[in-house]
């Protein structure tokens, strides 16, 4: 008889612990910091933009949203992954913000992720700023 093991993402992070840092990070590889001034509010994320933090990241989506901003600008300068769960948040995110008339747009977009948002055709639904030298 052979015995299913199956990993959860608490006993990854458990195995893996994230390295200490000076700033305030919301959990393992990522950093998200909200400003916001004149009804546009900045989404800056550092780190990875996929399943396992796309949780966390849509917090932060979230209290940007209650603010009703006439724009949004994601700023994925230092972004290093983005997967199919973190355009589903972007895409989420835009549907919101355009349902009361505001606007999105992609900042400073390069690597891997600037490969996903032409994949995904994100650069033509939202006015996006490609940065393709890193």
């Amino acid at each position: 008889m052979m015995v299913r093991r199956t990993c959860t993402v608490r006993k990854i992070r458990a195995a893996f612990p994230p390295p200490p840092s000076s700033g305030p990070r919301l959990s393992g590889t990522r950093l998200v910091t909200a400003t916001q001034a004149e009804g546009e509010s900045r989404l800056h994320i550092e780190g990875t933009f996929d399943a396992l933090t796309v949780g966390e990241i849509e917090v932060a989506i979230e209290s940007v949203v209650a603010a009703h901003p006439q724009h949004v600008a994601l700023d994925l300068a230092r972004v290093s992954l983005l997967d199919s769960f973190g355009v589903r948040a972007i895409v989420s995110l835009w549907r919101r913000v355009v349902s009361f008339g505001g606007s999105v747009t992609l900042h400073h977009v390069h690597g891997q992720p600037l490969t996903v948002v032409r994949l995904f055709k994100l650069d033509e639904l939202l006015a996006s700023r490609p940065v393709t030298a890193a």
